[in-house]
């Protein structure tokens, strides 16, 4: 239940159509208890008893707006799913016209139902121009368990009407079934009876022949009613199993009728496919290897980690070490786990790291790749634009302590003849992708710069974003579902936007950071992200091997000299 409850909460819109969110629409005879389902839903995902949807036991219907519920989390967050609650019909009053037009969304939530039914004519539309995020996707019949089959041939006749509708146009349709409760004690004082009550088994069969749907798409419920009650494990067992229903229902739907693209077609959600999730040590070994033994060339490859202040460049480093040896290391952190309280770097230092790698169980290897950590960014202090490039340049000595320090070819400590093999080939962009908004104008130009300089010099880089287990749950208990996550989906593509990256060439990681041990979900990213850095590094060493005019200081440094767009 867990699970299917955070695939909920997390469940996003099927591109290629321009939807945002789900939209599932209660239709039910007055009394049904319409309203009182959303307030369990609410009940069930806000972990309190909600009364949001007015509700009573009335002959007349308490809703008599059109009203588009949010559903939303503990954390007060939004679920992509609405629930649309209108007026029960009756038999003197259907909703002819009406349906047809909050079908198609041109009715909008605040619609207010007349006394009577209107002509076509005289219904004000209140959304000419819907798109696909104001019209139905499924529709649920809220039904009574305890009424349903005591019908009179008018109210035979407004179902069949409103059946037709929906048939029409070709709209899922499935039902709810409430008040089970009021059918067996046993299930008033556990839901989960449900299951074994014959009475209940019976009513539901009835309730799919009466209705001609099929019994698979009908879902057994109780509701919360009262404000004292107690949650239970078995009321919201019931609501997250027809949830979970509905939305598979309205997704295959979507993907067969309108056109969406399912999660194998998306190119960032298809990525995770080629992820190499190793369960066992030979498999990770085995996995390695290959890499490793690229990582022990003759040639040198320095990687530089550059980003923002608590971006995660030091928790990376330290990452790609538990990744080779199989054990956390904390050596770029220094077990740090953040950022200094007044938003400075704890990272002072310009400082190199050789990966090791355990090539058999007892032997680590020592490789020629280093990564190399170096102060975060800031608008205000730390390191500036040209200290980064004399990095790269090679001009900066290991280990020399370069926060709030500036350095020229003047400086003492400059390194004057630097080889080819003392410069950076290959740069890391990080980021926090659980916080791109906090990124500054003023560290996006600078980083903007940086790039058209890098991509002047040819000089090859990535982007990895981290910290994705901060944004959800579901990715905290699983890091694989970070291809998932909605708000990492936006954030992507906020960083694409602003700095026109690739979006092949970033690489969505989570960190060691609180761990005491290894994970193959985690271990897979980090793998994914690795595999593509050395790749690139050691294809720009061999296409400039022997070339020491590589990244020189050269009048190509003069940004004014070259159109940076």
């Amino acid at each position: 239940m867990k699970k299917m409850k955070n695939n909920l909460e997390n469940i996003e819109p099927l591109t290629g159509i321009g939807l945002q969110h789900y939209n599932i629409l209660l239709l039910g005879v007055i009394g049904a208890g319409k309203s009182s389902f959303y307030n369990t839903v609410a009940t069930v995902f806000e972990n309190k008893v909600k009364d949001i949807a007015p509700t009573a036991e009335e002959l007349s219907s308490v809703t008599n707006e059109v009203h588009a519920y949010d559903i939303l989390n503990e954390n007060g967050d939004k679920i992509n799913i609405k629930l649309l609650d209108i007026r029960g019909y009756e038999e003197e009053r259907g909703y002819e016209h009406e349906l047809d037009l909050i079908l198609d969304g041109k009715i909008a939530d605040g619609y207010e139902f007349p006394d009577k039914s209107p002509a076509r004519d005289d219904i004000i539309i209140t959304n000419t121009n819907p798109t696909i995020n104001d019209q139905v996707h499924l529709v649920c019949l809220i039904v009574d368990s305890t009424k349903f089959k005591i019908q009179s041939d008018k109210m035979v006749d407004q179902i069949d009407t409103i059946k037709k509708l929906i048939r029409r146009r070709g709209l899922p349709l499935v039902a709810v079934a409430t008040k089970f409760d009021h059918l067996c004690p046993k299930i008033s004082e556990d839901a989960d009876h449900i299951y074994l009550s014959p009475k209940a088994k019976d009513e539901t069969s009835a309730m799919s022949e009466t209705f001609g749907i099929e019994l698979r798409h009908i879902f057994p419920i109780v509701n919360y009613i009262n404000d004292h009650e107690e949650i239970t494990p078995g009321k919201n067992k019931l609501v997250i199993e027809a949830l979970h229903s509905m939305m598979q229902i309205t997704r295959d739907h979507l993907f067969h009728h309108r056109g969406a693209l399912r999660d194998e077609d998306n190119s960032w959600s298809m990525r995770v496919k080629r992820l190499q999730v190793c369960r066992s040590n030979e498999h990770r070994e085995n996995e390695i290897k290959d890499l490793c033994q690229e990582m022990s060339d003759d040639n040198t490859l320095r990687v530089l980690c550059y980003g923002p202040v608590n971006s995660g460049k030091s928790s990376f480093i330290d990452s790609i070490m538990s990744l080779l040896t199989g054990k956390i290391v904390s050596r770029a952190t220094g077990g740090y786990s953040k950022a200094n309280s007044n938003g400075t770097s704890k990272t002072e230092k310009f400082q190199m790291y050789q990966l090791k790698f355990k090539s058999e169980p007892g032997k680590t290897n020592t490789s020629n790749v280093f990564f190399c950590d170096m102060p975060g960014i800031q608008d205000k202090e730390g390191v500036k634009l040209e200290q980064a490039k004399l990095i790269v340049k090679g001009h900066v000595p290991n280990k020399f302590k370069i926060q709030n320090k500036s350095i020229d070819k003047d400086s003492k400590h400059f390194v004057k003849d630097a080889g080819s093999m003392c410069k950076i080939h290959c740069v890391c962009f990080l980021f926090d992708i659980s916080n791109i908004e906090t990124l500054t104008e003023t560290f996006k130009e600078t980083c903007k710069r940086f790039q058209w300089w890098l991509s002047n010099k040819d000089i090859p880089y990535v982007v990895v974003v981290t910290k994705g287990d901060q944004t959800s749950t579901a990715v905290r208990d699983n890091a694989l579902q970070i291809y998932e996550n909605k708000l990492i989906r936006e954030n992507k593509d906020k960083l694409i936007e602003y700095f026109s990256f690739k979006e092949s060439k970033i690489f969505p990681v989570r960190n060691y950071v609180h761990e005491n041990q290894t994970l193959p979900e985690i271990d897979a990213l980090l793998l994914d992200a690795l595999k593509e850095i050395v790749s690139i590094g050691y294809e720009y060493l061999g296409d400039n091997s022997g070339d020491e005019s590589v990244v020189s200081d050269s009048s190509t440094d003069d940004e004014s000299s070259s159109d940076q767009e």
